[in-house]
């Protein structure tokens, strides 16, 4: 409950903030990034990002413990649907710290532009299995990427490449508390219950040996992993709240000068 507590803030910042307190203020890097790369905003994508992360974080909390305003709580646990929440909290908000944490803003279009082409290659997937074509193709969509890359004087081939997950989230890991490689060993393991993958669904969840009805072949009880949940839950927010603060960071003006320290004058009480 403790850990959960602070999420329905987080949604109300993420619901029912109005535009002017999200929107990058006038000389903000983050403005300064949005002019470079056009239609495809590095502060629409971040906020978008932020908003998934926070409503996986909330459907987690709603799908543990209820609404949290009763007298009597029951706890519901699960060996692996909250990890495949918690899977997407650590993807999102990793992709948020890995998209503005560079401080050239070459770079910050750059892994933007990446986005964008990994997602208008996952569009097109779609659109040719069901049939339905969009005004431009494939090719027509990563020419606009390209174009925007040759305009700021990077590298087009690069703009089109797409990150993998693995690398946003050791990256984000690695710039906060997290620490990468935990960060990765807790995304795979998310990831893994979200699959089904046998070695995930054999180490995460606590386990207790069974006799044997087959020679050879364990037979396991599996329940949830109450130590594994808080961990992962702590590096989800830890991950959230860094998001939310380099956002917040980005989309506000710079202190470019010192204020100037004046010494009281003598006598002055």
């Amino acid at each position: 409950m403790a850990l959960l507590s602070d999420v329905p803030q987080w949604v109300r910042r993420v619901s029912e903030a109005e535009p002017a307190q999200i929107e990058p203020r006038s000389g903000s890097s983050l403005l300064g990034d949005d002019r470079w790369s056009g239609k495809f905003s590095v502060s629409g994508a971040a906020w978008n990002h932020i908003t998934a992360a926070v409503d996986h974080l909330s459907t987690l909390r709603a799908a543990t413990v209820g609404c949290g305003e009763h007298e009597t709580l029951t706890f519901s646990l699960h060996i692996s649907g909250q990890f495949t929440l918690l899977r997407a909290v650590i993807e999102n908000a990793a992709a948020v710290l890995w998209l503005l944490a560079p401080i050239p803003r070459g770079d910050r279009v750059l892994r933007r532009l990446q986005l964008a082409a990994n997602d208008i290659r996952s569009n097109e997937a779609v659109r040719a299995l069901t049939n339905s074509p969009g005004r431009k193709t494939k090719e027509q969509r990563l020419d606009e990427l390209r174009a925007i890359a040759i305009a700021h004087g990077l590298d087009p081939k690069s703009a089109l490449q797409a990150p993998s997950y693995e690398k946003i989230v050791r990256t984000a890991g690695e710039a906060t508390g997290v620490g990468a490689d935990l960060a990765v060993v807790l995304w795979r393991s998310c990831s893994g219950l979200a699959h089904g993958d046998v070695w995930a669904s054999l180490a995460v969840p606590a386990r207790e040996g069974l006799a044997m009805a087959t020679a050879g072949m364990a037979n396991l009880h599996l329940s949830p992993n109450v130590e594994a949940l808080l961990c992962t839950i702590v590096a989800g927010k830890i991950l959230v709240r860094e998001a939310m603060a380099l956002y917040e960071q980005r989309r506000d003006v710079p202190c470019l000068v010192a204020p100037v320290r004046r010494s009281p004058k003598v006598g002055a009480s």
